[in-house]
Order: C-alpha cells, then sequence, then structure tokens
C-alpha cells in the first residue's frame, strides 16, 4: 500500500528553516531533495524539550541507536533521496544513495528531478539564500526571544508567499 499520495508537492520547513522539499509519489515513488544537507533532519519534538526528544538523544549519545533509528542525527545529509514506499514502505533504503541506485532508477530519479523543477518553476517557489537559523523552539511563537525576526522565506525572492499557481497537475499514468 502506497504511502504517499500521488504528485503531492510540499516545501518542508524545520524549526523556521527551509531543509527539505519533497515531491510526493506515483504511487510508488517518494524523492526528496535537501536544500541544505549539511543540517541534520530535525523536527521541534526531537529537541529535548520533549520526552520523546530527550529520549531519542540519551539513547544517541549512548551509542544505543542503529542505523535507521539514528538517521535523524546523520549530518550531511544526502542531496537527494528516493524511495520505493510499495517496497520499502519505512522508507529505510535510499536507492539515490549508491551509484547503483541511481542506475538501476535513472529514469525514474529524471523524472521526479524534472517534476519538482516544474512544480518549483510555476508555483515560484525558491530555496532562501539567507534563511532564518535553525533554533530550539517549544511550540509555534513559543520560546523565541523578543528580537527574533525570520530572515529570507522560501519564496520570497519571487513574491511566492502565497499559491501562485497549482503546479504541474499529471494523471496517475504520467
Amino acid at each position: 500500500m502506497p504511502t504517499c499520495a500521488p504528485w503531492a508537492f510540499k516545501p518542508w520547513a524545520r524549526r523556521g528553516l527551509c531543509v527539505t522539499y519533497i515531491l510526493g509519489c506515483d504511487g510508488r515513488w517518494l524523492y526528496i531533495r535537501n536544500a541544505f544537507p549539511e543540517l541534520r533532519s530535525e523536527c521541534v519534538e526531537s529537541g529535548p524539550e520533549y520526552p520523546a526528544g530527550r529520549e531519542l538523544w540519551a539513547a544517541h549519545d549512548a551509542g544505543k541507536l542503529n542505523a535507521d533509528q539514528g538517521d535523524i542525527f546523520l549530518q550531511p545529509r544526502p542531496t537527494e533521496e528516493l524511495y520505493d514506499v510499495q517496497d520499502d514502505p519505512d522508507q529505510l533504503d535510499n536507492l539515490a544513495a549508491t551509484d547503483d541506485g541511481q542506475a538501476a532508477n535513472a529514469a525514474t530519479l529524471a523524472k521526479l528531478r524534472g517534476l519538482l523543477d516544474e512544480w518549483t518553476a510555476e508555483t515560484g517557489d525558491t530555496v532562501p539564500t539567507n534563511p532564518t537559523p535553525s533554533r530550539p523552539v517549544t511550540g509555534r511563537g513559543q520560546g523565541m526571544e523578543p528580537e527574533f525576526r525570520h530572515r529570507e522565506l522560501p519564496g520570497e525572492a519571487r513574491g511566492a508567499s502565497k499559491i501562485n499557481a497549482r503546479g504541474p497537475v499529471r494523471s496517475a499514468g504520467h
């Protein structure tokens, strides 16, 4: 059973910083392009302010995580990730991580790269050149200093502060 919606495009912001662009799939493939691969793949809940985050960090510090559990700490992250969500619903085997995987999936990677590029162009989305730095937060607007200001937001360079276009829409066969 697929774990992602057909042709769903989503910029993904973490801790106020646009880290990853995700291209949902055609029922089989999930493609991820990491805009800032030098950053870890954290979300707010993985921080020490939350019980699960404290447990995760303690296990990491004690060397008790396996490779799959420790993926959140991977730094740098791969620039691209490709998962076959039918054969790998937990998204543990990055098919874009090896030369063999890239060669075996070259057509799929080319198609999904192209669709993400098309979506980015049509919607006016951009990756910030001066992004807001990552910072620990405890919730929406909580725990931030009063002087906190966002820097460049995703899409701001092209005036994409709202949805400018639907982006490429494909039928299930494309």
